[in-house]
């Protein structure tokens, strides 16, 4: 993944793509940009253009919205609150409630293939390698470790919860997501009854905070 800028001189998201090359068999990038095109929903990254090239035209470049950091920068960021984690965690949900929805898997979420922009919005990314369901999701429980990390820091040697710093709401919620099966389940927890959709405004401070001390190479808790 790398950052490309569309338009030379000018400082603005709007003329920045992030650009990934898919790699792999050709039958199975073909399938992987089937997935692109076909998850359109407001929770995960916007794909803007599918480039094609090769003498067998079988090597395929995707640019996407341009979204400044992932989760990983805000995991253990002692500034955020319960309205951090329930517009942040939130939006998240939304996804995977769509995916639950329409019975298929993201099947690789982390901190890392969840991105955050200077407006406080999230997107999931990384759907490439989505696949219809046959069973049960495997995304809640890996949703679980992202909220996890992002609340303490790192996910836990087992999935152990260390947050006797949190309040009994972001505990009782990481307790949820460690246990609860169904992203629609989930989304009805207590945590959301506040108005993380309005909220945004809270998060990008954050960001910011995190974009600088990111570039500095902190991470949460410091050593």
């Amino acid at each position: 993944m790398v950052a490309e800028p569309l338009v030379d001189g000018r400082d603005s998201d709007a003329d920045t793509v992030l650009m990934q090359e898919l790699l792999g068999e050709n039958g199975r990038v073909q399938e992987q940009v089937q997935w692109i095109q076909r998850i359109q929903h407001p929770a995960f990254l916007a794909a803007r253009e599918i480039f094609c090239y090769g003498k067998t035209k079988s090597t395929f470049s995707v640019s996407f919205d341009f979204m400044l950091i992932s989760l990983a920068e805000l995991a253990g960021n002692p500034l955020l609150t319960e309205i951090h984690y329930a517009c942040i965690l939130g939006q998240v949900l939304e996804g995977l409630v769509y995916l639950e929805q329409n019975k298929l898997e993201h099947g690789h979420l982390t901190c890392a293939t969840i991105l955050v922009d200077h407006g406080g919005n999230v997107k999931i990314w990384g759907y490439e390698n989505a696949h219809d369901l046959a069973g049960e999701t495997a995304d809640v429980a890996a949703f679980g470790r992202v909220a996890l990390e992002l609340v303490q820091g790192y996910a836990g040697d087992g999935d152990v919860i260390d947050i006797d710093d949190q309040t009994t709401c972001v505990a009782d919620f990481l307790e949820a997501a460690m246990s609860i099966k169904q992203a629609s389940a989930l989304a009805k927890h207590r945590l959301f009854d506040l108005p993380w959709r309005t909220s945004k405004n809270h998060v990008k401070s954050a960001v910011a905070l995190g974009t600088v001390w990111a570039k500095r190479g902190y991470r949460y808790p410091a050593a």
